[in-house]
């Protein structure tokens, strides 16, 4: 069971990854991204390309997130923006647009194939006291970590960071005080992006990539997002070691083929009794 749980922490970092750009999206714009996915699709392919040219996977993991940001920037400023004050229901019916849209392109460039990232040390664990701690999974939680404390240190300590906070609470107020809240939101969803893309680019180090792989994790990171309060990207860590913690148990105790079966019945659950997920609707 240890090593269960131990599984369960590893995945769990992962998933917060995963969750972070999406929470970050819908907390300040408070847009349901649904092409979070596809952005993590279109991350894990650049470090697929990458790696055939002799790259590290981990390594690549800033170049995806640059083109994924930049990406990301240019869909909001000429697309998303148009609609930035349109109900939530009509900017969920776009972004599932643009994501139709992606992951078709992605089905012609890349095909339907599954494609498979070669890393060296896949075979390699870390043995502790009779407990395995994989190399591949190490090697994609230690970053994931980094870069979500290193996402709550952009919004909390830079300028760009405040100017983010203070749109998030009133745009009106922010742009008489001179924030250009416009670009604001672009910036918002290209780190957004930036973070999806890490998130793919980590993925693809232990499964198998396709076009069409996206629509999981955007369920996956709503999940998180729902669980541990919406808008909340503080929460996404505790709230994707918590679903990973539910998931690994669930999986070890009843099969891995209910596994998203009980991370989404323990999330009913506990919705019944914290309508506002398991750590409150809070602002950074």
């Amino acid at each position: 069971m240890l090593q269960v749980i131990i599984n369960s922490i590893l995945i769990g970092g992962v998933y917060a990854l995963i969750a972070s750009g999406f929470s970050l999206v819908w907390g300040v714009m408070n847009i349901i991204n649904m092409t979070h996915g596809s952005l993590m699709m279109l991350g894990a392919y650049c470090t697929y390309y990458l790696s055939t040219l002799g790259f590290d996977p981990i390594l690549t993991i800033p170049f995806s997130m640059a083109v994924m940001f930049g990406f990301g920037f240019m869909l909001q400023k000429t697309i998303i923006n148009r609609i930035i004050s349109a109900p939530i229901w009509m900017t969920l019916v776009l972004t599932f647009g643009i994501d139709l849209l992606i992951v078709n392109i992605g089905n012609f460039v890349f095909t339907a194939t599954p494609r498979s990232v070669l890393i060296s040390y896949s075979a390699i664990s870390l043995n502790i006291a009779g407990l395995s701690f994989p190399a591949i999974k190490l090697a994609a939680f230690i970053p994931a970590i980094i870069l979500i404390l290193l996402l709550y240190a952009f919004v909390g300590k830079t300028k760009i960071g405040r100017a983010i906070q203070a749109t998030r609470m009133d745009p009106e107020i922010a742009k008489s005080m001179g924030v250009q809240t416009e670009t604001i939101y672009a910036i918002t969803f290209g780190l957004g992006a930036a973070m999806a893309a890490a998130a793919g680019s980590l993925l693809s180090i232990y499964s198998s990539i396709t076009p069409n792989m996206g629509m999981t994790y955007t369920a996956l990171a709503f999940l998180i997002c729902v669980l541990g309060g919406l808008g909340n990207i503080r929460a996404v860590i505790p709230a994707g070691l918590i679903l990973g913690f539910i998931e690994s148990v669930g999986g070890y105790w009843f099969g891995s083929t209910y596994e998203y079966a009980i991370a989404y019945g323990a999330l009913l659950l506990i919705l019944t009794f914290l309508p506002n997920g398991l750590f409150g609707k809070k602002y950074y």
